[in-house]
């Protein structure tokens, strides 16, 4: 790799770093430093001793009240991604893997390493993981807020039904169809009610998707949190 690009990938890992270090939310995973010396860069956040959303939910599955677990964690999940839109930041890389559990149960969100300031340029789009992906940005445009929201209608998806986005269709169909505004069909696990808000979430359209802020109170009527609650 040249000097240059070196240089780039320090720089951005610097920027990232002096991001992620000044957030502080209670669904937003904890930094505590980073080094970019070496091979490979890396981050020290807090522990996420339950692991990933996916990992926890198989946990509780089969268990009383297990349903009400997975919009519960979505409802956190969503609360952590309004606080990153109400100070411009676009996190890029939405997906299941990249909300982890903690020590206490809380879902957090985490991996900012393509996510960016709205206002920012020279940034890399999104994620590889075809399964996620989102439209507009197949296209080659700048991810957005509305991008976010996309790809959680995508976790939501993977966190009701245990199984990825477009199950096992392959990377270049699943983008085939994304491209032509297509979504996969209904699972029964859900409720026409909780499908109807994920379809809003995915529109192809980005100014057609609901904003994070209606995301989040329908997530909470689904999690049956009390309105006075707060978590």
């Amino acid at each position: 790799m040249s000097s240059s690009n070196n240089e780039k990938r320090r720089n951005l890992f610097l920027n990232e770093v002096a991001l992620w270090f000044g957030l502080n939310h209670s669904y937003v995973m904890k930094l505590f430093g980073g080094c970019h010396v070496g091979k490979k860069p890396f981050f020290v956040c807090e522990e996420a001793e339950n692991g990933s959303l996916i990992k926890y939910l198989e946990k509780l599955q089969g268990t009383t009240g297990s349903m009400g677990g997975v919009w519960l964690k979505l409802y956190e999940a969503s609360l952590g991604l309004e606080y990153l839109h109400a100070r411009g930041i676009i996190h890029r890389d939405l997906k299941c893997d990249n909300i982890l559990v903690d020590t206490d149960g809380r879902a957090k969100l985490t991996d900012f390493g393509l996510g960016s300031f709205a206002s920012a340029e020279d940034r890399g789009d999104v994620s590889d993981a075809a399964h996620w992906v989102v439209p507009e940005c197949l296209d080659g445009k700048q991810a957005t807020f509305a991008s976010d929201i996309f790809s959680f209608g995508m976790c939501i998806i993977q966190a009701v039904t245990g199984k990825r986005p477009w199950g096992n269709l392959d990377n270049m169909l699943v983008e085939r169809r994304v491209q032509n505004g297509e979504l996969p069909q209904k699972p029964p696990a859900f409720s026409n009610s909780e499908w109807e808000l994920v379809l809003s979430m995915c529109k192809l359209k980005p100014s057609e998707r609901l904003n994070i802020l209606v995301v989040v109170q329908r997530l909470k009527e689904f999690a049956s949190v009390p309105e006075a609650a707060s978590i």
